[in-house]
Formats: structure tokens, sequence, C-alpha cells
């Protein structure tokens, strides 16, 4: 897996660690070309460490909640609108 430049998710800049020596570290982590040779596992559990998970998953249930009612405001037709929700709860129920 590449890492490609400046680009950073929501979940590592509010998960960043607290500690100042994992941050550098994930940093370099992160800047390095390509996460191999264990570096991969290293970052994820770094971020497993900070929350980043739990952070992501509550934002992600915030996004599920409101999404219903976001399909119901839009000019779609009712099949389109209930198979957007149909593959919305398919996609969110599966464990990663």
């Amino acid at each position: 897996m590449m890492y490609e430049g400046p680009r950073r998710s929501a979940a590592v800049r509010v998960a960043t660690p607290e500690s100042r020596e994992r941050r550098r570290e994930l940093t370099g982590l992160l800047n390095g070309r390509e996460l191999a040779n264990g570096r991969l596992e290293r970052t994820v559990e770094l971020l497993d460490k900070a929350g980043s998970r739990g952070w992501t998953l509550r934002l992600a249930e915030r996004h599920l909640e409101r999404a219903p009612a976001q399909l119901e405001g839009c000019s779609l037709d009712g099949g389109v609108a209930s198979d957007l929700r149909d593959v919305a709860m398919s996609v969110t129920s599966r464990d990663f």
C-alpha cells in the first residue's frame, strides 16, 4: 500500500497519538514512500492506540443516521432512493 503525499484522512488528524514520540513515529511512517516490511502494521497499531478506529466508527454512525433524511430530501425516484438506502445499510453493517 502506498501513502500518496500530503493527503491525510480526518481520522489520522484527529487521532494523532498523545505521545510526542509516537506522533513523530506516525508522521515518519506516513511520510514514507511505501508502507511495507512491517510499516503498515505499525502504522495501524499506532492509529488504533490513538483511538482512530473508534472515532471513525462514531463519525460513520452519525453520517448513517442522517443519510435517510438526506435521501428523502432529494428528488430521486423512490426506487433509486430505496436502492441507495439498501447499499448504505449493506456496506455499513459489514465487519472490518
